[in-house]
């Protein structure tokens, strides 16, 4: 098996991440804080932490200083995030950070917007899926114009792709299902992607909804029941969450499933198509080690993470039983084997 970069998403985090704390006030008054708003959980995100706080210091920002992350994790319970975000800006953090998906921007922005459009409490960084400036944060990606910028990774604009990935790899004739989380805000949109770009090669796409952990095996049994026979995992923090649990519910019922981050694929999953994680959370770090510095973040234009990776893992593969086409493993970016 190749070499696993940093520690796996669904794998145990040793040690303390000694940034990472609750008390605030314990700390001196010249250490610059960092209020960090999730809807994942620190058990799956320790890494991210660390791949966060790395780009805070490859900004260049005195490491001899420290920075304090208070952190809040929803736990993948998105009705959490408003009182969260409300805790953080009530503290006064110097920056404020939501990750994690469009739930905890949306959470953040209400909770720390002032009356004026695109102007905050604080400075505020933001991760978005989709075009920030629909969301009312930014007034352009080149100008943000107001206390706020960040990553625009626009991952719903690759669900097409996932499936015709996937598509290429199945045998003939195998029906096609989707887990979705209904709670998340993307996730209609979702639907009607996919089950646009099925119709346009002759399948039927077949939905199945989880949005906590009990439903996950209800929604297996629903997509069981229409003789699913191949999967694909919505882009969901909450799914992230329970990934190593997706990953083995789709091996014990022998479908190929594709998802969205390489830690499934790393875990056992068939393959993955999607952003990395740690380029996404080391990227919002150096804009925070920017900010912390002098910077404004009107002066820092919204970027676009247009790097999407493709992993394959060939002992899956063998295991269903399935062959990989040759124009497919050439288009990998990483193989397990």
């Amino acid at each position: 098996m190749m070499t696993v970069r940093r520690r796996t998403l669904f794998g145990s985090f040793g040690g303390a991440i000694i940034a990472v704390s609750s008390n605030v006030r314990a700390q001196p008054a010249q250490v610059p804080v960092i209020g960090l708003l999730s809807t994942r959980s620190l058990r799956d995100s320790a890494y991210l932490v660390s791949a966060f706080e790395d780009g805070v210091y490859e900004a260049g920002f005195d490491a001899s200083r420290r920075v304090k992350i208070e952190s809040r994790w929803a736990n993948g319970h998105y009705d959490r995030l408003p009182a969260l975000a409300a805790d953080l800006v009530h503290r006064h953090v110097d920056i404020l950070v939501a990750l994690g998906g469009e739930p905890s921007v949306l959470a953040a922005k209400k909770a720390a917007a002032r009356d004026a459009p695109r102007r905050f409490a604080m400075p505020f960084l933001f991760v978005v899926g989709n075009d920030p400036v629909e969301f009312g944060l930014v007034k352009s990606l080149a100008r943000p114009d107001g206390d706020a910028t960040g990553l625009a990774i626009y991952t719903l604009a690759i669900g097409p792709k996932r499936f015709e990935i996937l598509h290429q790899v199945v045998p003939k004739g195998t029906k096609f299902g989707t887990l979705l989380n209904p709670n998340f805000p993307a996730a209609e949109f979702y639907r009607h992607e996919l089950a646009e770009v099925a119709r346009s090669l002759g399948q039927t796409m077949y939905f199945a909804e989880a949005g906590r952990e009990d439903g996950l095996m209800p929604a297996f049994d629903a997509l069981t029941k229409q003789g699913v026979g191949a999967l694909i995992v919505a882009p969901d923090p909450f799914f992230d969450m329970v990934g190593a649990q997706l990953v083995t519910m789709a091996a014990e019922r022998r479908w190929p499933a594709l998802y969205h981050h390489r830690e499934y694929t790393v875990a056992g999953g068939l393959m993955s198509y999607g952003v990395n994680l740690g380029d996404v959370y080391r990227t919002m770090g150096t804009y925070a080690g920017k900010i912390l510095k002098g910077e404004a973040p009107a002066d820092l234009p919204v970027q676009r993470l247009d790097k999407i990776e493709f992993v394959l893992n060939l002992r899956t593969a063998r295991a269903l039983g399935l062959t990989i086409p040759p124009w497919t493993l050439a288009r990998a970016d990483e193989v397990i084997e």
